[in-house]
């Protein structure tokens, strides 16, 4: 298992050609993994677009468990 350094940019994990473009395909990713897919994680491709560290993305995916009527505890 890797480990994920939350204040690191996402280019230390996500490759691409271009760093926008890998975050806003990123959301896709995480909407159809295993982890999220079965509480239909909806993201967008531009709630990533703006993350400049990787705590921001986890940030992304809990303002839209909330938004979605969840409890993030």
């Amino acid at each position: 298992m890797t480990h994920i350094e939350m204040n690191a940019p996402p280019s230390d994990y996500l490759k691409g050609d271009d760093p926008v473009k890998v975050l806003r395909a990123f959301a896709a990713v995480l909407n159809n993994s295993n982890e999220f897919e079965s509480d239909g994680l909806g993201l967008a491709p531009g709630d990533l677009g703006g993350a400049k560290k990787m705590k921001q993305i986890g940030g992304a995916i809990i303002d839209w468990y909330e938004s979605n009527g969840w409890i993030v505890t």
